[in-house]
């Protein structure tokens, strides 16, 4: 994404997210991740904007960025999907209970997918979410990061493994 097209996409965003308009926010977020797929994702814009709806209390958006990814799961969409969900789970202000049901969701994406560097963004999504996962779920998701471990680089390998010490 070209600098210029960024600054449009957080101004857009804010502008969305500041009339809190639940429609306008879903409409906002496919806009920038069909933007972020038709040209080289950002991950750390999709971050920043993960955590920028988090902070404006829209608790249900992670529903329609899974409803993005599930409506065409591949690769580049889970990459684009998890950076968003891991700032959207990154710092939970919710009032109302972790959304559990939404994390299955991001796994049943994921199955079958040869997601390559994707791999290590869903892992980096999963290890926000499975502090508040309750039981069987926690352990799923452990189970797909020690999974996924196994097919990245030596480098994040290792950087999960302290993702994984550090939850377990």
């Amino acid at each position: 994404m070209r600098p210029d097209e960024r600054d449009m996409s957080r101004k857009a965003y804010k502008e969305s997210v500041g009339r809190s308009d639940r429609a306008a926010v879903r409409r906002t977020l496919e806009q920038i991740m069909n933007a972020h797929e038709t040209a080289e994702a950002d991950y750390d814009e999709l971050l920043f904007l993960g955590v920028l709806t988090c902070a404006s209390e829209h608790e249900d958006a992670d529903v329609a960025v899974l409803d993005w990814l599930l409506a065409s799961p591949g690769n580049k969409r889970v990459d684009i999907a998890t950076a968003l969900l891991c700032g959207m789970w990154k710092r939970r202000r919710r009032k109302s209970p972790f959304p559990a049901a939404n994390v299955e969701r991001l796994m049943a994406a994921r199955r079958g997918l040869a997601l390559g560097d994707a791999e290590y963004s869903y892992v980096l999504a999963l290890s926000e979410a499975v502090p508040h996962l309750p039981e069987p779920l926690r352990g799923r998701a452990l189970d797909e990061m020690r999974s996924a471990q196994q097919r990245v680089s030596p480098v994040a390998q290792g950087l999960i493994e302290q993702l994984l010490q550090r939850l377990q």
